[in-house]
């Protein structure tokens, strides 16, 4: 029989999942106004960093508890392919740099937090955003759009489910980044599906961290 406190329950991973999205929505309120504030103020920054902080905590305790109920795979790592690694990371950042080139000859709109940066450019706010959308919203993301998304939804190895698992992961990583904007929503999906791509090649949930930081990171160092 299939216990509802464990991965292998739809029903309840329906809930768990919905627990950690509602948490995911809440924290991103947070960090939104957080870096609108666009000063460090500190009666603000620290109950909102241990907030998120413990969100953080939550995902991963929850994420490595729930690991037990899969069988180990091969994970690929940098001393066993690492000309995969270099090759994608250099993928991604000719991908970062091609879209900046865009926005700067006004073809791909800036985004939200982009727009709000250039109007209040100040070194606590680039340190915000490094900080809370480049670390903390990258690594919530994948925990959602990639960890907990796949052992829940699309455990079965079969090229269906997994064709189908990195169509939809990649929708909402889309989804996540709340980019209300058709380009934008077009460019997040083709980031996601090199994400859940890559994820289900390598079966490594720390390189597409590190990818989603990366990705991250550039988007705002490119500004």
């Amino acid at each position: 029989m299939k216990t509802v406190n464990t991965p292998k329950s739809f029903q309840g991973n329906i809930v768990r999942y919905s627990v950690y999205l509602v948490i995911y929505l809440f924290l991103y309120a947070c960090i939104y106004q957080v870096i609108h504030i666009a000063r460090v103020n500190w009666l603000i920054d620290i109950p909102i960093l241990i907030f998120v902080l413990l969100g953080l905590f939550f995902y991963t305790r929850r994420y490595n508890k729930e690991q037990r109920y899969f069988e180990k795979k091969t994970e690929i790592t940098l001393a066993s392919d690492y000309k995969l690694i270099v090759g994608a990371t250099i993928l991604l950042i000719a991908f970062r740099l091609l879209i900046a080139y865009f926005q700067f000859k006004k073809y791909v709109p800036f985004t939200r937090n982009q727009l709000f940066y250039l109007q209040h450019e100040n070194n606590d706010l680039f340190w915000l955003l490094i900080i809370y959308q480049g670390l903390f919203l990258s690594v919530m993301q994948q925990f959602l759009g990639i960890g907990f998304f796949f052992n829940y939804f699309f455990r079965k190895q079969t090229f269906f489910h997994a064709m189908v698992g990195i169509l939809m992961s990649a929708l909402f990583f889309a989804f996540l980044n709340l980019q209300f904007s058709l380009l934008w929503f077009i460019i997040n999906f083709a980031f996601g599906y090199f994400l859940a791509l890559f994820y289900l090649y390598s079966q490594s949930f720390l390189w597409t961290i590190y990818f989603a930081i990366l990705n991250s990171i550039f988007w705002i160092i490119l500004l």
